[in-house]
């Protein structure tokens, strides 16, 4: 059911505000709502007419770069959309923020609705996620090379499991990247500053990956052919994106804890992090 006006003596403000705030907002209407989040990526304000003043702030504020970077800012007045709304979208509270890629909807916000600064936190870590998933999917499908069962690496018995392709590799690690969005600090700040590849081991893999960022992890081994062909494209990549990813590897037959957490069970496979 709608959001009832918050009592007090606030109230009669708030109904001003939000009428301004409507003049200029950016709406989705549910006639056409399903056409346009199918065009790129959205973050969508599910509300009531009083709860919108915030949202024009961050229209107002950030519309502009966050189009360059391909993110498009919506709100759906749901007192005109109530199939939309409560049928579609199952919406049971408000004001409900959502995140739409290519028309499917990837994370919703379960922060507080008030703190605009952990709204924004949401937005930019999803963001970050969404690029870094359709970079992963690009490389991945342009520079994957073959890939080796660990079986035949290490001598161990065959596995019943048909090894991926590279395009399933791709997507899985799209899926994952896009799938949720983790509370990691709005700065995000990437740690390959010099376009080098970080190593990562039990001794520093969960304290570096935790803290944010986004992480493109190469799990190989160093008695795998491929790996060893592989290798200098993945120096290469380090360089090309310094400063925007992180770039690892994990020596499977150092680490194998690591690489059993993560199912790796052909070198050299690539996940985002």
């Amino acid at each position: 059911a709608p959001a009832a006006l918050p009592p007090g003596p606030r109230a009669e403000q708030l109904r001003q505000d939000s009428q301004r705030a409507s003049r200029d907002i950016d709406f989705l209407h549910a006639a056409s709502f399903r056409t346009d989040i199918a065009r790129g990526d959205w973050f969508v304000f599910f509300g009531e007419s009083w709860l919108t003043p915030k949202w024009l702030d961050l229209q107002v504020r950030r519309k502009a770069e966050l189009l360059r970077k391909g993110m498009h800012l919506g709100k759906v007045e749901c007192t005109e959309a109530e199939e939309l709304c409560y049928e579609e979208e199952g919406i049971v509270g408000f004001p409900t923020l959502r995140i739409f890629h290519r028309g499917a909807r990837v994370s919703t916000f379960e922060g507080d609705k008030n703190n605009i600064t952990a709204i924004e936190a949401f937005l930019d870590a999803s963001l970050l996620n969404l690029q870094n998933a359709t970079f992963l999917k690009e490389f991945a499908l342009k520079h994957h090379p073959p890939q080796t069962p660990i079986n035949q690496v290490q001598g161990t018995q065959s596995s019943s499991m048909p090894p991926p392709s590279a395009l399933d590799v791709a997507m899985e690690a799209a899926r994952n990247a896009s799938s949720s969005v983790p509370p990691r600090s709005p700065r995000l700040t990437p740690h390959n500053k010099d376009g080098k590849i970080t190593h990562l081991g039990r001794a520093n893999f969960d304290e570096l990956v935790g803290l944010g960022g986004g992480w493109l992890v190469m799990f190989h081994s160093p008695r795998c052919p491929h790996c060893v062909r592989f290798a200098p494209t993945w120096e290469a990549l380090a360089a090309r994106v310094a400063g925007r990813y992180n770039v690892a590897k994990v020596d499977c037959l150092a680490e194998p804890g690591l690489c059993t957490r993560y199912d790796i069970a052909e070198y050299p496979t690539i996940k985002y992090l």
